[in-house]
């Protein structure tokens, strides 16, 4: 599951290449977790607004059995009539989630890293997102099956829309259960860094962090027989 995204840029910049007016002066981290505000893109008076929404829809939006405090993301399959997931999924607003890259944990626990997922020739993505009907209340990302280069990390990928398809999904003309991966195989890339996934230093960071604090405590004298070991992520 998508449990990470990369949003990096002037707000300026951002609304320009998504033509959306900005909501107000808007603040966000470059990386953004669940039940934090990610910069979503709706449809609104004839035109775009870009805005701070939380990343997730609360419970309010699934039917009994399935309730989560919130869920960010869901799957295409989802939206259809009668999917039995959600309580109204024809009451959804669409929306845009923009993106700049997805993380991905590889790794044993205790040293987890991250593995980006993005395309190569687009800095800024459009991620086919929903939102709760009260918009303020939430917002979550559309997955689909993964290609098989996001299949090394995860059975499941965003739905990336390119940019002649983004207000036809704003404005509710395109079908969700009927849409596949818009971008090819080559379109994709996937790498890693050795960030740690929880933190995102780079684990020889963190490694040579760990040593200079233990060389603290030991006034200097540092034991040789010392092992040193990541920060868990």
């Amino acid at each position: 599951m998508t449990k990470l995204i990369r949003c990096r840029g002037g707000l300026a910049e951002i609304a320009s290449a998504f033509d959306a007016q900005p909501a107000s002066a808007l603040h966000w981290h470059g990386d953004i977790w669940p039940g934090e505000r990610a910069l979503v893109v709706t449809s609104c008076d004839g035109g775009r607004r870009l805005d701070m929404l939380e990343w997730g829809l609360p419970s309010s939006c699934f039917v009994t059995g399935d309730r989560h405090e919130h869920r960010e993301t869901v799957f295409a399959r989802d939206l259809a009539p009668r999917s039995g997931s959600l309580v109204a999924p024809d009451l959804l607003t669409r929306c845009l989630i923009v993106v700049e890259a997805v993380a991905y944990p590889v790794g044993d626990a205790g040293g987890r890293t991250r593995a980006w997922a993005g395309l190569w020739d687009e800095p800024l993505a459009a991620w086919a997102g929903v939102c709760a009907a009260d918009v303020s209340s939430g917002c979550a990302g559309i997955l689909i099956p993964a290609n098989s280069l996001i299949a090394q990390v995860s059975g499941h990928m965003p739905m990336l829309l390119q940019r002649h398809d983004w207000q036809d999904w704003l404005e509710g003309r395109s079908p969700a259960w009927d849409l596949g991966p818009a971008y090819p195989l080559s379109a994709w890339y996937l790498e890693q860094w050795g960030e740690s996934w929880s933190t995102g230093i780079l684990m020889d960071d963190a490694e040579e962090d760990r040593f200079s604090a233990r060389f603290k405590r030991s006034r200097g004298k540092v034991d040789p027989n010392i092992e040193l070991g990541y920060d868990s992520g």
